[in-house]
């Protein structure tokens, strides 16, 4: 009953916040009555246009377990199914067998359960309030030190020049992936591009002897190297 009632709450203050925007989704998530927001423009381009689709801004394009918290509540809304749409940093919800989609400026973290892995995503306006980020993933959350993932969805679009070609115009949706250094003494953020501005900016890291043979785009040595930074006197 305890989750029943928060998680009513939650739809209740998601359309107090915003009406347009906060609006509940079809059982089916392609119906979505969102008035004019880009994920709703997003869904009738696909089902409407001759455009060929490859690729998709979903993080998973299948909804996947997962739990959510809202700003300034300290538990976690369990028993929910989620989905993010990367391209518009938008989270959606299914509840109870309601499906909607959350605004964003509601929502503190929410963890994905994708097969084996859990993907915990935060808003960045809890970290950098300034730095726009939208939401970000967190691969090590130390003491001091931090190490984040923003995940982006580049679209590029190829038309076919060929006057009455039958062929299908195409919008190919690209991973991309930016990875942040969060210090928590300055809340600031330092973008990882380069093993030499790294160590410009954290002088510690010429001890951490793997530095030099690190994939600076590796998720499983990112934590390694925010660790040992978080671990540095």
């Amino acid at each position: 009953m305890k989750l029943v009632a928060t998680l009513l709450l939650f739809i209740v203050l998601l359309n107090a916040h915003s009406q347009q925007q906060a609006t509940l989704l079809s059982e089916n998530g392609l119906q979505r009555n969102l008035g004019e927001s880009p994920a709703f423009s997003h869904v009738q381009v696909k089902k409407t246009t001759s455009f060929n689709i490859e690729g998709t801004t979903y993080f998973q394009e299948d909804l996947n377990p997962g739990k959510i918290r809202i700003v300034k509540n300290d538990e976690y809304i369990e028993g929910v199914d989620l989905r993010y749409d990367i391209f518009y940093d938008q989270l959606e919800v299914r509840a109870n067998g309601v499906f909607f989609a959350a605004e964003n400026e509601l929502i503190s973290d929410f963890v994905m359960n994708v097969g084996d892995v859990e993907h915990w995503f935060h808003n960045s306006i809890t970290y950098a309030p300034d730095l726009g980020l939208g939401y970000i993933r967190s691969l090590y959350l130390g003491d001091k030190v931090s190490v984040f993932a923003k995940d982006s969805k580049r679209e590029r679009k190829s038309d076919s020049s060929e006057p009455y070609s039958s062929a299908r115009n195409t919008i190919e949706y690209l991973d991309q992936v930016d990875y942040y250094i969060y210090n928590k003494s300055n809340n600031g953020f330092t973008e990882i591009k380069s093993k030499k501005k790294l160590l410009e900016r954290f002088p510690a890291l010429k001890d951490f002897g793997s530095i030099s043979k690190g994939d600076l785009k590796n998720e499983d040595f990112l934590p390694k190297l925010a660790m040992f930074l978080d671990k540095s006197k």
